[in-house]
């Protein structure tokens, strides 16, 4: 089974419908390219600079990534009913927030690249 983002249950909790993974992130991007005339001020703001197209495109990879936690066995499992609630977000934070460059590093490093 293809990774999957939203599932849809009937009320005896049968899945009906899933959001495969790849679409989600892709809607999730599109969509930020759509707002990002309402948006690209602030965000101009935030980076202290006119943003690039290059950094328009490296901002709608992160934000196509936002959910790639979803990827993991753990919160794939649920859409076996009875398994155990398992988040995605915690899971990726350890990728983040686990590096040589420690924490805030990490951080600085991401914000710095995406604003090249």
């Amino acid at each position: 089974m293809r990774p999957w983002a939203k599932l849809e249950r009937d009320e005896d909790d049968r899945i009906v419908a899933a959001l495969p993974l790849t679409d989600h992130c892709l809607d999730v991007a599109a969509a930020f390219l759509a707002l990002l005339p309402a948006w690209r001020p602030a965000l101009e703001a935030a980076a202290g600079r006119r943003l690039t197209e290059l950094d328009v495109i490296r901002l709608a990879v992160l934000v196509a990534l936002h959910d790639i936690g979803k990827v993991n066995w753990g919160f794939q499992a649920r859409s076996t009913p009875g398994q155990p609630p398992i988040g995605h977000t915690a899971q990726v934070a350890g990728l983040l927030l686990q590096t040589e460059l420690g924490p805030v590093g990490i951080q600085r490093e991401l914000m710095t690249a995406a604003t090249r």
